[in-house]
């Protein structure tokens, strides 16, 4: 497996349009990982699992002011974001 492991990304003024995944549409985040958003727009992203737009699964995610999240979609759970056995998760709104 090539994933990456103990990394962190920051996305700003980034927008994801029309993506799909079975884990997040846009951004999955992996165990070990970090991750943080800001002024960020999801639109029409699909999971055919779990977090239409973001998935985080045992990582950390910060989510800052800015975002915009529409028509995202899920089969199962979190049409914009699914967090599950994750410690550190904040929404900060500006």
């Amino acid at each position: 497996n090539d994933a990456l492991t103990h990394s962190t990304a920051s996305f700003a003024g980034t927008t994801f349009s029309e993506n799909t995944a079975n884990y997040g549409g846009a951004i999955s985040v992996s165990p070990g990982c970090s991750a943080s958003i800001e002024d960020t727009s999801f639109t029409s992203n699909s999971s055919v699992k779990n977090g239409g737009a973001v998935y985080v699964y045992n990582a950390e995610l910060q989510v800052n002011g800015g975002n915009t999240f529409s028509n995202n979609t899920s089969s199962n759970h979190g049409g914009a974001i699914y967090v599950v056995y994750t410690l550190n998760f904040a929404y900060l709104s500006t």
